[in-house]
């Protein structure tokens, strides 16, 4: 389906925050943002992960749809993805991750983006883990550099694109908010895996270089 509205500026227009969406960030002052631009209802399961990998060391954003339905409708493809505060959080750090869901029935993890190192170190890292991981084509390749994973600092950033079959065995019950609290041991796994990548990356907060106008905590906006 193409997207309901071509710019942040256009949905926000149309939209509520806090009733039709949120955005939920907080800089720590790491050299990498992990976020989720199409999180909460939109792509279901991004909001959970995105939260877990970050956890109290890196830097997280959530644009998150908040609706009992229609949250799909809110979906702005990533290379017209332009709200304020996800562009002024890239803008601080070096590389980014951006997680994604995608269809498909099969547990694959798709890994995009023009940050090609940290890309294979994820692949790697995924795959001996007992994931299935390969590099993503057409529209999951995530190459373009308005693509909003790549609107770093570094002009690149890398994506997981993760399948519908993946994120339903996240979760005791991936279809409710209230299910979705309950992860699974594969989410524990997923999470460990990543995180250890960004680790042994270095990715860390460098403090000497904290951009302070990025300390606002926003936790639900409205």
């Amino acid at each position: 389906m193409p997207d309901t509205y071509h710019s942040f500026l256009e949905l926000k227009r149309a939209c509520t925050d806090g009733v039709d969406y949120r955005i939920k960030m907080q800089a720590r002052g790491s050299r990498i943002l992990v976020f989720s631009p199409h999180a909460g209802g939109i792509e279901i399961g991004t909001s959970e992960l995105a939260q877990a990998i970050a956890g109290e060391q890196f830097s997280l954003y959530l644009f998150e749809g908040i609706r009992s339905t229609g949250n799909d409708l809110l979906h702005i493809t990533s290379t017209r993805f332009d709200e304020p505060d996800c562009l002024r959080m890239l803008e601080n750090c070096q590389t980014s991750l951006a997680l994604h869901g995608c269809r498909g029935r099969q547990a694959l993890i798709y890994v995009g983006g023009r940050d090609i190192d940290l890309g294979d170190r994820l692949m790697t890292a995924l795959t001996a883990g007992g994931f299935k991981a390969q590099r993503g084509d057409g529209h999951l390749a995530g190459k373009y550099a308005k693509n909003i994973c790549n609107r770093t600092r570094s002009g690149k950033g890398c994506q997981l694109e993760l399948s519908t079959g993946l994120r339903k065995q996240l979760f005791e019950d991936y279809s409710t908010r209230r299910g979705r609290e309950v992860k699974t041991a594969l989410f524990e796994e997923l999470v460990k895996v990543i995180r250890g990548v960004l680790e042994d990356e270095g990715w860390v907060p460098d403090r000497s270089n904290f951009n302070h106008e990025c300390t606002r905590i926003n936790t639900n906006r409205g």
